[in-house]
């Protein structure tokens, strides 16, 4: 019987690795006009604020969800309005 021979490959990153590429993603995310609601090692919530409108009221905030996963997948997820 013939044994795979085939290196497995390891796909997770570091802890260390996964705050960075977070910390790259908050960093551009910040640089175009959002704010950090709340943050941990993996993910992050981030909301940009809503456009003025004519009146020069505000509209609903865009909310996301941004996390690396432990292979280095970055995930971006728009989460729903916030209700009060």
């Amino acid at each position: 019987m013939a044994q795979d021979a085939s290196p497995q490959i390891e796909t997770t990153i570091s802890p260390e690795a996964r705050r960075d590429k977070l910390e790259r993603l908050i960093a551009d995310k910040l640089q175009n006009g959002y704010w950090i609601e709340s943050q941990d090692d993996t993910h992050a919530v981030l909301v940009l604020a809503g456009r003025r409108g004519w009146r020069g009221r505000r509209g609903e905030n865009h909310r996301e969800a941004v996390s690396v996963d432990v292979d280095g997948v970055t995930d971006v997820l728009v989460l729903p309005k916030r209700r009060y």
